[in-house]
């Protein structure tokens, strides 16, 4: 590949319940950092792989480079890496974890091999996608994890709490009378106490991940942007919004595939 082209990448975020994918071209390597069209993108649950196969068939040419990140169980990893080998042999595939470096940012952790590959890669998204910014970085999937990164782009360490399923779930295995929560799509997004079982455990779950957020912005009051992430953030969303004490709340469905493509783009040009 002639890195002085715009490379043609296929982005895989392999979750721990499912996997999104995206393709990215660069406009031009001296606009990196200002650019990324997402041309095509989905999401598919680790059980049917058959919308990602549809989708390579009518839409993917030859990538360039497959650059991943993943935080499955390694069953799931090396089906996905299988099934990526079987189809393109010839192109290499690039995983990016927390010890892979980038220009610009810093792992806050005591050994960078620790910090999950997933929270890294939406740092980097961040990083890029709003440079010189001090953030927090609100992952919402089936962990929820927060992240703070000053405006010199060094990481200050973060949290992991339990996600919304998580939270439903252990309240559902641990009591003999409480019923598990509907999708989180039909979530109530207020602060009220709730009046019936459903909307007693809704909001206290949402309550909850949104009081550790608020935390976090007392812990670290410099950061101007909450940034969030991940299939479970349009509640956190739309609650964070309809808070005035909080910092600028934005939800970046493709933070971490921004992230696997700065990765990329910055470890071309560093060769």
């Amino acid at each position: 590949m002639n890195k002085l082209s715009s490379p043609f990448l296929l982005l895989l975020d392999i979750g721990n319940t499912r996997t999104k994918w995206g393709t990215s071209q660069a406009i031009s390597l001296a606009n990196t950092d200002r650019y990324l069209k997402n041309e095509l993108n989905g999401t598919v649950s680790h059980a049917d792989q058959s919308q990602f196969e549809q989708f390579v068939e009518k839409n993917i040419p030859i990538p360039d480079q497959i650059i991943f990140v993943c935080v499955a169980s390694n069953a799931v990893k090396l089906h996905w890496l299988e099934h990526l080998k079987k189809r393109w042999p010839q192109v290499s595939l690039i995983e990016v974890s927390g010890k892979k470096l980038i220009p610009g940012l810093i792992n806050g952790y005591d050994n960078s091999n620790q910090l999950g590959a997933d929270r890294w890669v939406s740092l980097i998204g961040a990083r890029y996608t709003f440079p010189g910014v001090a953030a927090l970085v609100v992952n919402s999937g089936t962990a929820t994890t927060i992240d703070a990164i000053n405006a010199e782009g060094i990481h200050q360490g973060g949290w992991i709490i339990p996600g919304f399923s998580l939270m439903f779930n252990s309240l559902k295995s641990g009591t003999a009378q409480l019923p598990l929560s509907p999708p989180i799509e039909d979530f109530s997004t207020t602060f009220s106490f709730g009046k019936n079982t459903h909307l007693g455990i809704q909001n206290g779950v949402l309550n909850a991940q949104v009081g550790a957020i608020l935390r976090a912005t007392q812990l670290f009051p410099q950061a101007e942007k909450i940034i969030l992430t991940g299939g479970n953030s349009p509640p956190l969303e739309a609650s964070l919004k309809n808070n005035p004490g909080f910092p600028t709340t934005l939800y970046e469905p493709d933070l971490t595939l921004k992230g696997l493509y700065f990765y990329s783009i910055h470890s071309l040009t560093a060769k």
